[in-house]
């Protein structure tokens, strides 16, 4: 039987911040826009109270934190500017998250079972890096020592009888999407990779649109053009064998973003009818900039996070950034400006 509620593991109860919670004062503006499946609770107010901390209704100098989530609420940015007036401390999203976390070192994973995203080879070869980044061990085989079973969806030559194994020594079975919330919420807000990056953002965005972006990457090389600061990124993204089209984006600190072709048509794939958010383009872009080095992978991750409280771009300053970026892209071409490219290569991205 598959259980993904942990909340009662042991786990939880060495969170430092959770222990010492008790008491303090803290209020909430804005909902937050994803809670991870390992807690019962569906909100950061609920778990803060079932740990004898105190919600106050407003905004007062008196108070120890407030949460800040990504979803609109009035009031929030004038209890953003209070806060740092007076010296009260800011979590926001990412933050509370990682603070809440169960605690996972050194313990054991096992893999069986096909997956939608993680990688096949989870099931026949050790070394999975993320887990060896968070301190955590790999097992091929579930044994007594094992703490958790990840068990995928899809069928696979193994998965039952790992799975009455599991369930001999008392094994945690999780779902691969309880896994990566779990996993995800492990890695501190600033010591992101481009793995870490990765798993987080299956949990943040439309997880198809994801794949979407790293299929290209597998499936193509592509040069990545872009300037960036820390207001903005703005970029295009072309394929090196021309099979595609390439594209204009744009992504901000406030988590505006657009995109679109040479002929600033916009990009079909961000607000549509399956759905709103940044498209499988300007993912590519950011996740190609990061796995190179061209990027930092916590900003990318925060600036996505504010994006999913948007929709795409169609402002006249969105517009006059997209154009300006093409026409740097179309002196480059014509060998007016000097505009390098980082390219990307399939292999680094299986």
């Amino acid at each position: 039987m598959i259980n993904n509620n942990l909340f009662s593991s042991a786990r939880f109860a060495d969170n430092p911040f959770l222990k010492d919670v008790a008491g303090k004062q803290f209020a909430q503006f804005g909902d937050f826009s994803i809670w991870p499946s390992y807690y019962p609770k569906r909100d950061p107010a609920s778990l803060l109270q079932a740990h004898d901390a105190i919600q106050a209704d407003a905004f007062c100098k008196e108070l120890d934190f407030i949460i800040i989530g990504p979803k609109r609420q009035k009031g929030k940015a004038d209890a953003l500017r209070r806060a740092q007036k007076f010296g009260v401390k800011v979590l926001d999203q990412v933050d509370l998250l990682y603070l809440t976390r169960p605690r996972l070192e050194r313990a054991r994973f096992a893999f069986a079972g096909g997956f939608d995203f993680l990688p096949p080879s989870l099931t026949s070869q050790q070394g999975y890096s993320v887990l060896a980044d968070i301190g955590c061990e790999h097992d091929l085989k579930v044994t007594e020592a094992t703490d958790y079973l990840v068990l995928g969806e899809k069928r696979a030559k193994g998965k039952a009888d790992a799975q009455k194994l599991a369930e001999k020594h008392k094994v945690s079975i999780l779902t691969e999407d309880a896994f990566l919330d779990l996993i995800g919420n492990q890695v501190a807000p600033d010591k992101l990779n481009f793995q870490s990056l990765v798993i987080k953002l299956q949990r943040t965005i439309d997880p198809s649109r994801l794949r979407k972006a790293l299929q290209m990457l597998q499936d193509d090389s592509f040069n990545l053009y872009s300037d960036h600061d820390d207001l903005q990124i703005t970029g295009i993204i072309s394929s090196q064998s021309g099979y595609s089209t390439a594209y204009s984006c744009l992504l901000d600190h406030e988590g505006s973003y657009s995109c679109c072709d040479d002929g600033l048509n916009k990009c079909m794939g961000m607000d549509n009818m399956y759905g709103r958010g940044i498209c499988k383009h300007t993912l590519a872009l950011l996740l190609g900039l990061v796995n190179s080095g061209g990027l930092d992978a916590n900003r990318v991750f925060r600036w996505v996070v504010a994006s999913t409280q948007h929709r795409a771009g169609k402002d006249d300053t969105t517009k006059d950034k997209l154009a300006k970026t093409w026409l740097r892209y179309k002196g480059m071409e014509a060998g007016e400006i000097d505009w390098r490219p980082m390219e990307t290569i399939p292999e680094d991205y299986y």
